[in-house]
């Protein structure tokens, strides 16, 4: 399979973005851009219950279709994404993983990984989060990174910890209602502090 890699990231008109053309790649995953045409793989992962619920969920087709259309104007307008992320031996789409600013601060970046049902438990969301953080603090050389979970979400808290991520806070998450457990992870190679 022909895969290239582009860093940093290079805008790429719909007939580029599909899961054969991967700007990152990882042990088992590529990912890739979202385009005007994965509205199929949005409702397919973001119409799921089990990835929506502790998010905000449930979404509709509508919700789900604006969310596609931000995700693409934030790669536009910040270069990054939470991208879509195809299994390397299957080219199977599994979920999104990926970036956007943090309350507009340029030196921080909320990371998150959404990942369908039947590929949850596999150690896939370690992998994919472990190449984010790679490519936020490498190739972008932000500061910190973000992260934040839903109380019920164990599975979040056990990953974020094995990330390296410390507590700071708890956030109240308007789309859920609640308080979310909030965590950052400093860049080790960024001098200034935040």
């Amino acid at each position: 399979m022909w895969v290239r890699r582009v860093f940093p990231l290079q805008m790429a008109d719909s007939s580029l973005t599909r899961p054969h053309d991967y700007f990152l790649l990882t042990d088992r995953l590529g990912f890739g851009q979202w385009s005007e045409g994965d509205l199929p793989l949005a409702l397919e992962l973001w119409g799921d219950p089990g990835v929506s619920s502790l998010i905000g969920g449930p979404f509709t087709d509508r919700e789900i279709g604006a969310r596609l259309a931000r995700e693409r104007t934030m790669l536009i307008d910040h270069q990054v994404q939470y991208w879509p992320v195809f299994l390397l031996q299957s080219d199977d789409f599994a979920g999104c993983a990926g970036l956007r600013p943090y309350k507009n601060d340029g030196r921080i970046f909320e990371m998150g990984v959404h990942l369908k049902p039947s590929y949850q438990g596999q150690g896939l969301a370690q992998e994919a989060a472990r190449a984010v953080i790679d490519f936020a603090f490498k190739t972008l050389q932000v500061r910190g990174l973000f992260v934040g979970h839903h109380p019920k979400n164990a599975a979040s808290r056990r990953l974020i910890g094995r990330l390296g991520f410390s507590f700071t806070h708890e956030e109240f998450y308007a789309p859920t209602g609640a308080n979310h457990l909030s965590y950052l992870l400093i860049n080790p190679g960024c001098p200034e502090t935040l």
